[in-house]
Protein backbone atom coordinates (compact mmCIF):
# COMPACT_ATOMS: atom_id res chain seq x y z
CA UNK A 1 0.00 0.00 0.00
CA UNK A 2 3.11 2.27 1.23
CA UNK A 3 4.81 1.52 -2.38
CA UNK A 4 1.10 2.24 -4.34
CA UNK A 5 1.12 5.91 -2.37
CA UNK A 6 4.34 6.55 -3.12
CA UNK A 7 4.31 6.16 -6.70
CA UNK A 8 1.07 7.57 -7.81
CA UNK A 9 1.98 11.26 -7.90
CA UNK A 10 4.52 10.35 -10.79
CA UNK A 11 2.03 7.91 -12.66
CA UNK A 12 -0.19 10.81 -12.47
CA UNK A 13 2.84 13.10 -14.00
CA UNK A 14 3.74 10.29 -16.79
CA UNK A 15 0.06 9.93 -17.82
CA UNK A 16 -0.36 14.01 -17.90
CA UNK A 17 2.89 13.95 -20.08
CA UNK A 18 2.78 10.84 -22.36
CA UNK A 19 -0.32 12.72 -24.35
CA UNK A 20 2.54 14.77 -25.82
CA UNK A 21 4.57 11.74 -26.63
CA UNK A 22 5.64 12.03 -30.69
CA UNK A 23 8.84 11.79 -32.74
CA UNK A 24 11.91 13.73 -31.41
CA UNK A 25 11.63 17.62 -32.84
CA UNK A 26 15.19 18.34 -35.07
CA UNK A 27 15.99 21.70 -34.34
CA UNK A 28 16.30 23.73 -38.02
CA UNK A 29 18.78 26.63 -38.36
CA UNK A 30 17.58 29.68 -39.08
CA UNK A 31 16.82 29.74 -42.91
CA UNK A 32 19.58 32.17 -45.08
CA UNK A 33 19.47 32.64 -48.49
CA UNK A 34 22.17 30.29 -48.98
CA UNK A 35 21.28 27.27 -51.54
CA UNK A 36 22.32 24.06 -49.56
CA UNK A 37 21.56 22.25 -53.24
CA UNK A 38 24.17 24.14 -55.08
CA UNK A 39 26.08 23.36 -51.42
CA UNK A 40 26.06 19.66 -52.09
CA UNK A 41 26.86 19.98 -55.57
CA UNK A 42 29.88 21.87 -54.97
CA UNK A 43 31.46 19.43 -52.64
CA UNK A 44 30.27 16.46 -54.13
CA UNK A 45 32.52 17.36 -57.23
CA UNK A 46 35.11 20.00 -55.57
CA UNK A 47 35.86 18.30 -52.53
CA UNK A 48 35.83 15.03 -53.51
CA UNK A 49 39.81 13.16 -52.83
CA UNK A 50 38.81 10.17 -55.50
CA UNK A 51 38.28 13.06 -58.32
CA UNK A 52 37.42 17.04 -59.37
CA UNK A 53 34.54 17.51 -61.54
CA UNK A 54 32.60 19.94 -62.70
CA UNK A 55 30.06 21.81 -60.91
CA UNK A 56 28.62 23.25 -63.10
CA UNK A 57 24.74 23.01 -63.63
CA UNK A 58 23.41 21.76 -67.51
CA UNK A 59 20.45 20.27 -69.17
CA UNK A 60 19.88 17.13 -68.79
CA UNK A 61 18.88 14.67 -71.39
CA UNK A 62 16.06 11.54 -70.91
CA UNK A 63 13.99 9.46 -73.41
CA UNK A 64 10.37 9.54 -73.31
CA UNK A 65 9.01 5.99 -72.58
CA UNK A 66 5.92 4.60 -72.13
CA UNK A 67 5.41 3.49 -69.11
CA UNK A 68 3.02 0.79 -69.37
CA UNK A 69 6.78 -0.82 -71.46
CA UNK A 70 8.31 -0.16 -68.12
CA UNK A 71 8.05 -2.24 -64.20
CA UNK A 72 7.24 0.30 -61.65
CA UNK A 73 7.83 0.34 -57.89
CA UNK A 74 6.55 3.32 -55.80
CA UNK A 75 6.44 4.00 -52.32
CA UNK A 76 3.50 5.01 -50.85
CA UNK A 77 3.68 9.08 -49.72
CA UNK A 78 6.07 9.42 -52.88
CA UNK A 79 6.23 13.14 -52.88
CA UNK A 80 3.27 14.48 -55.76
CA UNK A 81 6.63 16.89 -57.46
CA UNK A 82 8.80 13.72 -57.81
CA UNK A 83 6.26 11.90 -59.29
CA UNK A 84 4.36 14.62 -61.81
CA UNK A 85 8.05 15.39 -62.95
CA UNK A 86 9.39 11.69 -63.64
CA UNK A 87 5.57 10.17 -65.04
CA UNK A 88 3.52 12.84 -67.06
CA UNK A 89 1.22 12.65 -69.97
CA UNK A 90 1.12 12.94 -73.42
CA UNK A 91 -1.78 11.87 -76.20
CA UNK A 92 -3.35 10.43 -73.49
CA UNK A 93 -1.04 8.73 -72.46
CA UNK A 94 1.07 7.72 -69.39
CA UNK A 95 4.63 8.57 -70.11
CA UNK A 96 8.31 8.52 -68.15
CA UNK A 97 10.76 10.40 -68.50
CA UNK A 98 14.18 8.19 -68.34
CA UNK A 99 17.20 10.54 -67.20
CA UNK A 100 20.42 9.55 -68.92
CA UNK A 101 23.46 10.04 -66.93
CA UNK A 102 25.65 12.87 -69.27
CA UNK A 103 28.85 11.12 -69.05
CA UNK A 104 27.29 7.18 -70.15
CA UNK A 105 28.80 6.12 -73.53
CA UNK A 106 27.62 2.42 -72.97
CA UNK A 107 24.19 1.81 -71.34
CA UNK A 108 22.62 4.27 -72.90
CA UNK A 109 22.46 2.60 -76.47
CA UNK A 110 20.79 -0.66 -75.12
CA UNK A 111 18.11 1.84 -73.86
CA UNK A 112 17.74 3.37 -77.85
CA UNK A 113 17.86 -0.51 -79.28
CA UNK A 114 15.60 -1.34 -77.24
CA UNK A 115 13.02 1.37 -78.32
CA UNK A 116 13.51 1.22 -81.77
CA UNK A 117 12.64 -2.73 -81.27
CA UNK A 118 9.11 -1.17 -80.08
CA UNK A 119 9.14 1.30 -82.89
CA UNK A 120 9.36 4.14 -80.38
CA UNK A 121 11.04 7.59 -80.30
CA UNK A 122 14.56 7.06 -78.99
CA UNK A 123 14.64 10.88 -79.69
CA UNK A 124 16.84 12.77 -76.47
CA UNK A 125 14.68 15.57 -74.92
CA UNK A 126 15.13 17.89 -71.90
CA UNK A 127 13.94 19.12 -68.92
CA UNK A 128 15.72 18.34 -66.16
CA UNK A 129 18.65 20.86 -64.53
CA UNK A 130 21.06 18.70 -63.34
CA UNK A 131 24.37 18.81 -61.37
CA UNK A 132 27.54 15.95 -61.50
CA UNK A 133 28.24 14.52 -58.23
CA UNK A 134 31.05 11.72 -57.24
CA UNK A 135 29.77 8.93 -58.18
CA UNK A 136 26.80 7.72 -60.85
CA UNK A 137 24.08 9.87 -59.14
CA UNK A 138 23.15 13.22 -60.44
CA UNK A 139 21.23 15.90 -58.94
CA UNK A 140 18.40 16.61 -60.66
CA UNK A 141 15.99 20.06 -60.41
CA UNK A 142 12.76 20.71 -62.07
CA UNK A 143 12.41 24.40 -62.82
CA UNK A 144 8.76 23.76 -63.58
CA UNK A 145 7.60 22.63 -60.06
CA UNK A 146 10.72 23.12 -58.24
CA UNK A 147 11.32 19.49 -57.36
CA UNK A 148 14.98 18.43 -56.38
CA UNK A 149 16.10 14.79 -56.06
CA UNK A 150 18.87 12.57 -56.75
CA UNK A 151 18.47 10.11 -59.14
CA UNK A 152 20.73 6.90 -59.92
CA UNK A 153 20.73 5.59 -63.29
CA UNK A 154 23.58 3.28 -65.26
CA UNK A 155 26.61 4.89 -66.39
CA UNK A 156 29.87 3.61 -67.25
CA UNK A 157 31.75 6.69 -65.91
CA UNK A 158 32.10 7.99 -62.02
CA UNK A 159 34.92 10.11 -60.22
CA UNK A 160 37.28 7.58 -58.65
CA UNK A 161 37.86 4.48 -58.49
CA UNK A 162 34.19 3.08 -59.06
CA UNK A 163 33.94 3.41 -62.93
CA UNK A 164 31.64 0.75 -65.19
CA UNK A 165 28.05 1.15 -62.80
CA UNK A 166 25.31 -0.86 -64.25
CA UNK A 167 21.87 0.20 -62.04
CA UNK A 168 19.88 -3.15 -62.16
CA UNK A 169 16.26 -3.96 -61.98
CA UNK A 170 16.91 -6.54 -59.60
CA UNK A 171 18.86 -4.06 -57.09
CA UNK A 172 16.73 -1.45 -57.51
CA UNK A 173 13.62 -3.62 -56.34
CA UNK A 174 16.09 -4.34 -53.17
CA UNK A 175 16.51 -1.10 -52.51
CA UNK A 176 13.05 -0.03 -52.87
CA UNK A 177 12.17 -3.17 -50.09
CA UNK A 178 15.16 -1.90 -47.71
CA UNK A 179 14.07 2.09 -48.16
CA UNK A 180 10.39 0.87 -46.82
CA UNK A 181 11.55 -0.40 -44.17
CA UNK A 182 13.49 2.16 -43.19
CA UNK A 183 10.77 4.57 -43.62
CA UNK A 184 8.89 2.25 -40.81
CA UNK A 185 12.54 2.97 -38.79
CA UNK A 186 12.23 6.04 -39.14
CA UNK A 187 7.91 6.61 -38.15
CA UNK A 188 8.22 4.13 -34.99
CA UNK A 189 11.68 4.36 -33.37
CA UNK A 190 13.96 6.02 -31.74
CA UNK A 191 16.70 7.75 -34.14
CA UNK A 192 18.74 10.48 -32.26
CA UNK A 193 21.74 10.38 -34.55
CA UNK A 194 20.96 8.28 -38.01
CA UNK A 195 19.27 10.30 -40.98
CA UNK A 196 17.80 8.27 -43.82
CA UNK A 197 17.71 9.36 -47.28
CA UNK A 198 14.71 7.22 -48.22
CA UNK A 199 14.78 6.12 -51.99
CA UNK A 200 11.09 6.29 -52.82
CA UNK A 201 10.82 5.63 -56.85
CA UNK A 202 12.08 2.85 -59.15
CA UNK A 203 11.46 2.44 -62.50
CA UNK A 204 12.66 -0.65 -64.79
CA UNK A 205 13.15 -2.11 -68.15
CA UNK A 206 13.26 -6.01 -66.63
CA UNK A 207 14.26 -7.31 -70.16
CA UNK A 208 17.90 -4.90 -70.01
CA UNK A 209 18.32 -5.57 -66.39
CA UNK A 210 18.35 -1.53 -66.41
CA UNK A 211 16.64 0.58 -63.90
CA UNK A 212 17.03 4.23 -62.52
CA UNK A 213 16.09 4.86 -58.77
CA UNK A 214 14.98 7.93 -57.47
CA UNK A 215 16.86 9.27 -53.57
CA UNK A 216 15.30 12.27 -51.62
CA UNK A 217 17.39 14.62 -50.36
CA UNK A 218 15.75 15.27 -47.11
CA UNK A 219 15.75 18.54 -45.97
CA UNK A 220 18.32 20.06 -48.73
CA UNK A 221 15.80 21.53 -51.35
CA UNK A 222 14.06 23.45 -48.27
CA UNK A 223 17.47 24.81 -47.41
CA UNK A 224 17.02 23.41 -44.00
CA UNK A 225 20.51 22.08 -43.13
CA UNK A 226 23.70 21.20 -45.35
CA UNK A 227 24.93 17.92 -45.94
CA UNK A 228 28.25 17.54 -46.47
CA UNK A 229 29.52 14.30 -48.12
CA UNK A 230 31.80 12.39 -45.63
CA UNK A 231 34.66 12.68 -48.00
CA UNK A 232 34.15 16.48 -47.86
CA UNK A 233 34.57 15.88 -44.15
CA UNK A 234 38.18 13.78 -44.66
CA UNK A 235 39.28 16.26 -47.77
CA UNK A 236 42.19 17.94 -47.21
CA UNK A 237 41.40 21.22 -47.49
CA UNK A 238 37.67 21.45 -46.99
CA UNK A 239 37.82 19.44 -43.98
CA UNK A 240 40.53 21.52 -42.35
CA UNK A 241 38.48 24.85 -43.49
CA UNK A 242 35.31 23.76 -41.81
CA UNK A 243 36.44 22.15 -38.66
CA UNK A 244 39.11 25.71 -38.53
CA UNK A 245 35.25 27.75 -38.94
CA UNK A 246 34.30 25.44 -35.72
CA UNK A 247 37.22 26.80 -33.65
CA UNK A 248 38.85 23.39 -34.27
CA UNK A 249 42.73 23.16 -33.24
CA UNK A 250 43.05 19.62 -34.21
CA UNK A 251 41.36 18.70 -37.43
CA UNK A 252 41.63 14.94 -37.02
CA UNK A 253 40.21 15.44 -33.68
CA UNK A 254 37.38 17.34 -34.80
CA UNK A 255 36.21 15.00 -37.25
CA UNK A 256 36.79 11.80 -34.45
CA UNK A 257 34.10 13.55 -32.84
CA UNK A 258 31.87 15.06 -35.39
CA UNK A 259 31.98 12.39 -38.67
CA UNK A 260 33.61 9.21 -36.64
CA UNK A 261 32.13 8.42 -33.49
CA UNK A 262 28.44 9.93 -34.42
CA UNK A 263 29.06 7.50 -37.52
CA UNK A 264 29.46 4.87 -35.32
CA UNK A 265 26.74 5.52 -33.48
CA UNK A 266 24.40 5.66 -36.30
CA UNK A 267 25.51 2.81 -38.21
CA UNK A 268 24.35 1.29 -34.60
CA UNK A 269 20.91 2.38 -34.79
CA UNK A 270 20.58 1.34 -38.48
CA UNK A 271 21.37 -1.88 -37.81
CA UNK A 272 19.56 -2.83 -34.53
CA UNK A 273 16.48 -1.75 -35.96
CA UNK A 274 16.52 -2.90 -39.51
CA UNK A 275 19.32 -6.07 -39.26
CA UNK A 276 21.47 -4.89 -42.13
CA UNK A 277 24.87 -3.94 -42.03
CA UNK A 278 26.68 -2.13 -45.01
CA UNK A 279 28.50 -4.26 -47.19
CA UNK A 280 30.75 -1.17 -48.18
CA UNK A 281 30.86 1.05 -45.75
CA UNK A 282 33.10 3.89 -47.20
CA UNK A 283 32.94 7.66 -47.70
CA UNK A 284 30.34 8.33 -50.74
CA UNK A 285 27.10 6.24 -48.50
CA UNK A 286 27.39 8.62 -45.46
CA UNK A 287 26.92 12.77 -44.95
CA UNK A 288 27.26 15.55 -42.14
CA UNK A 289 24.17 17.09 -41.40
CA UNK A 290 25.62 20.97 -40.63
CA UNK A 291 23.65 23.87 -39.86
CA UNK A 292 23.67 27.09 -42.14
CA UNK A 293 26.37 27.90 -40.07
CA UNK A 294 28.76 25.05 -40.84
CA UNK A 295 28.15 23.68 -37.49
CA UNK A 296 27.80 20.01 -37.13
CA UNK A 297 24.08 18.70 -35.74
CA UNK A 298 25.48 15.29 -34.27
CA UNK A 299 23.38 13.54 -36.58
CA UNK A 300 24.69 11.49 -39.75
CA UNK A 301 22.87 10.91 -43.20
CA UNK A 302 22.80 7.25 -44.38
CA UNK A 303 22.59 6.65 -47.51
CA UNK A 304 22.38 3.81 -50.85
CA UNK A 305 21.05 0.85 -48.75
CA UNK A 306 21.11 -1.49 -50.99
CA UNK A 307 24.48 -2.56 -51.14
CA UNK A 308 24.11 -4.31 -47.68
CA UNK A 309 24.99 -7.72 -45.31
CA UNK A 310 21.41 -8.90 -43.84
CA UNK A 311 20.86 -10.71 -40.77
CA UNK A 312 18.43 -13.70 -41.28
CA UNK A 313 17.98 -14.47 -37.78
CA UNK A 314 16.84 -11.30 -37.24
CA UNK A 315 14.85 -10.82 -40.73
CA UNK A 316 13.24 -13.80 -40.32
CA UNK A 317 11.36 -13.55 -37.42
CA UNK A 318 9.96 -9.72 -39.20
CA UNK A 319 7.10 -8.84 -41.51
CA UNK A 320 10.12 -8.39 -44.22
CA UNK A 321 11.11 -11.80 -44.29
CA UNK A 322 10.73 -12.02 -47.95
CA UNK A 323 13.82 -10.56 -48.44
CA UNK A 324 15.11 -13.56 -47.74
CA UNK A 325 14.38 -15.06 -50.74
CA UNK A 326 15.01 -12.38 -53.01
CA UNK A 327 18.79 -11.01 -51.38
CA UNK A 328 21.80 -12.33 -52.70
CA UNK A 329 23.19 -14.89 -50.94
CA UNK A 330 26.76 -13.88 -50.61
CA UNK A 331 25.15 -10.59 -48.61
CA UNK A 332 23.46 -12.93 -45.83
CA UNK A 333 25.21 -13.03 -42.78
CA UNK A 334 24.83 -16.46 -41.25
CA UNK A 335 25.72 -17.10 -37.77
CA UNK A 336 27.68 -14.22 -37.06
CA UNK A 337 26.66 -10.33 -37.59
CA UNK A 338 29.65 -7.86 -39.57
CA UNK A 339 30.48 -4.24 -38.92
CA UNK A 340 32.64 -2.30 -40.77
CA UNK A 341 34.01 1.50 -41.77
CA UNK A 342 36.34 2.06 -44.61
CA UNK A 343 35.79 6.35 -44.83
CA UNK A 344 39.64 6.78 -46.37
CA UNK A 345 38.56 3.21 -48.92
CA UNK A 346 38.69 4.55 -52.66
CA UNK A 347 39.90 8.20 -51.04
CA UNK A 348 42.88 10.08 -50.42
CA UNK A 349 43.71 10.13 -46.75
CA UNK A 350 44.69 13.66 -46.18
CA UNK A 351 47.58 14.30 -43.78
CA UNK A 352 46.32 15.56 -41.33
CA UNK A 353 44.49 12.23 -40.55
CA UNK A 354 47.11 9.83 -41.38
CA UNK A 355 48.92 9.68 -37.91
CA UNK A 356 44.86 8.91 -36.25
CA UNK A 357 43.67 6.42 -38.80
CA UNK A 358 44.29 3.65 -36.18
CA UNK A 359 42.59 5.33 -33.51
CA UNK A 360 39.22 5.73 -35.37
CA UNK A 361 38.90 2.50 -35.73
CA UNK A 362 38.80 1.89 -32.44
CA UNK A 363 36.86 4.64 -31.42
CA UNK A 364 34.43 3.79 -33.94
CA UNK A 365 34.23 0.33 -32.62
CA UNK A 366 34.00 1.41 -28.87
CA UNK A 367 31.11 3.90 -30.16
CA UNK A 368 29.20 1.42 -32.47
CA UNK A 369 29.41 -1.34 -29.22
CA UNK A 370 28.28 1.01 -26.80
CA UNK A 371 25.74 2.06 -28.48
CA UNK A 372 24.68 -0.85 -29.92
CA UNK A 373 24.12 -2.57 -26.82
CA UNK A 374 22.27 0.15 -25.04
CA UNK A 375 19.56 -0.22 -27.77
CA UNK A 376 19.17 -3.87 -28.23
CA UNK A 377 20.28 -5.46 -24.95
CA UNK A 378 22.77 -7.52 -26.35
CA UNK A 379 25.89 -8.06 -24.08
CA UNK A 380 28.58 -5.44 -23.93
CA UNK A 381 30.90 -7.97 -23.06
CA UNK A 382 30.45 -10.08 -25.47
CA UNK A 383 30.65 -7.37 -28.27
CA UNK A 384 34.02 -6.25 -26.90
CA UNK A 385 35.43 -9.62 -26.42
CA UNK A 386 37.86 -9.46 -29.06
CA UNK A 387 40.08 -7.03 -29.96
CA UNK A 388 42.68 -6.06 -32.63
CA UNK A 389 45.44 -8.84 -33.19
CA UNK A 390 43.31 -11.60 -33.95
CA UNK A 391 43.29 -11.13 -37.77
CA UNK A 392 43.64 -14.74 -37.97
CA UNK A 393 39.80 -15.43 -37.05
CA UNK A 394 39.04 -11.77 -39.38
CA UNK A 395 37.69 -10.38 -34.77
CA UNK A 396 39.11 -7.40 -36.17
CA UNK A 397 40.88 -6.25 -38.76
CA UNK A 398 42.35 -3.65 -41.20
CA UNK A 399 41.89 -4.61 -44.59
CA UNK A 400 41.60 -2.43 -48.00
CA UNK A 401 41.12 0.45 -45.74
CA UNK A 402 38.39 -0.76 -43.99
CA UNK A 403 38.21 -1.76 -40.12
CA UNK A 404 36.28 -5.06 -40.42
CA UNK A 405 34.45 -6.66 -37.03
CA UNK A 406 32.82 -9.81 -36.86
CA UNK A 407 30.46 -10.54 -33.92
CA UNK A 408 29.66 -14.36 -33.04
CA UNK A 409 26.12 -14.58 -32.39
CA UNK A 410 25.98 -17.83 -29.93
CA UNK A 411 25.19 -15.62 -26.93
CA UNK A 412 21.83 -15.56 -25.41
CA UNK A 413 21.75 -11.51 -25.52
CA UNK A 414 22.33 -12.31 -29.46
CA UNK A 415 19.10 -14.91 -29.32
CA UNK A 416 17.03 -12.35 -27.30
CA UNK A 417 17.71 -9.33 -29.34
CA UNK A 418 16.57 -11.60 -32.60
CA UNK A 419 13.64 -13.05 -30.97
CA UNK A 420 12.78 -8.79 -30.43
CA UNK A 421 12.92 -8.32 -34.27
CA UNK A 422 9.56 -7.35 -34.62
CA UNK A 423 9.48 -4.87 -31.71
CA UNK A 424 12.64 -3.28 -33.10
CA UNK A 425 11.62 -2.92 -36.63
CA UNK A 426 8.60 -0.92 -35.95
CA UNK A 427 6.20 -3.90 -36.04
CA UNK A 428 2.56 -2.81 -34.08
CA UNK A 429 3.50 -3.37 -30.72
CA UNK A 430 2.48 -6.61 -29.16
CA UNK A 431 2.61 -6.72 -24.87
CA UNK A 432 2.92 -10.38 -24.61
CA UNK A 433 5.76 -10.63 -26.67
CA UNK A 434 7.83 -6.84 -26.91
CA UNK A 435 10.10 -7.01 -23.61
CA UNK A 436 11.10 -3.19 -22.30
CA UNK A 437 14.61 -3.00 -23.89
CA UNK A 438 12.34 -2.91 -27.71
CA UNK A 439 9.80 -0.94 -25.53
CA UNK A 440 11.76 2.01 -24.49
CA UNK A 441 13.25 2.55 -28.53
CA UNK A 442 9.46 3.04 -29.56
CA UNK A 443 8.38 6.65 -30.39
CA UNK A 444 4.60 5.20 -31.43
CA UNK A 445 3.87 4.01 -27.80
CA UNK A 446 0.48 4.64 -26.15
CA UNK A 447 -0.10 5.56 -22.60
CA UNK A 448 -1.49 2.57 -21.46
CA UNK A 449 1.01 0.35 -23.00
CA UNK A 450 3.64 2.64 -21.09
CA UNK A 451 2.07 2.36 -17.87
CA UNK A 452 1.58 -1.57 -18.40
CA UNK A 453 6.16 -1.35 -18.10
CA UNK A 454 5.61 1.11 -15.83
CA UNK A 455 3.62 -1.03 -13.33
Amino acid sequence: MDFTLRILPFIFLFLLSCTHLSAPTRQLASLDTTDSFTQLALWETTANGAGERSAELFDLEHYEIPLRYLSQDLAEGLDPRIRDSLIFEKDGEAYVRWVVNPEDTVWRYDIEEFLRAKNLSAEYHTYFKGHLTASRSVLVHNPANGAKFSLKVSTNMTAGIWRDKRQGWDDAKQIRQISDMAKTVTEKMKLTTAVFMEEPMAMGIPELEQAFVVRSLNDVPENKFFYLPAFSAIHEAEGARIAKLNGAENIADFWNENLNRPLARALAEFAAYTGFTYDSPHSQNFLVELDLNYKPTGRIVLRDFGDSYLSPDFIENTVHRELLLSWPRHNIMTNHFNMSIGLTNGNTTPEWLKDSIADWGDDFFDEFEEKFSKITGVSLENLQSRRIGEHSNFDYAFHKGYFRKKYLIGDPSWKEFFKQAPCFSGAPIDIERCNSISIKNRIDLSCSTLLYFLL
